[in-house]
């Protein structure tokens, strides 16, 4: 009795790299939610980091303000203890949020990214 088998052989290796630096990362969602308040020339903006379950994500986020002219103010703050920071001095035009969620060292959660917009 003969036995047949067959081999498949790969002509490429898989080595697609994780983000977080693990395998099977929790992805992330940043929101960046900001609040103008065009008579105080100031907005204060909510950050909320969203994963899948309920875990908790740790770590900082990055708010990046950029004015009309192109001038940028950037706030880093801890993750989830404080979820909002406050822009004061603030003339008018046409405002863009960026927030950028940077996981803590040794956890599993990505790295995410998101901008908005907004008006004083």
């Amino acid at each position: 009795m003969m036995v047949a088998g067959l081999v498949a052989v790969s002509g490429t290796t898989a080595s697609a790299a994780p983000r977080c630096g693990y395998q099977g990362c929790i992805p992330t969602e940043s929101a960046p939610n900001p609040k103008p308040k065009p008579g105080k020339n100031k907005a204060r903006i909510n950050v909320t980091v969203g994963t899948q379950g309920n875990a908790v994500p740790r770590g900082q986020v990055k708010i990046v303000l950029t004015s009309p002219n192109g001038t940028k103010r950037t706030v880093i703050v801890d993750y989830p203890a404080k979820k909002f920071t406050i822009f004061n001095n603030l003339r008018k035009g046409r405002y863009t949020v960026t927030m950028t969620y940077l996981p803590g060292k040794n956890t599993r959660f990505a790295r995410s990214s998101e901008t908005a917009n907004f008006r004083i």
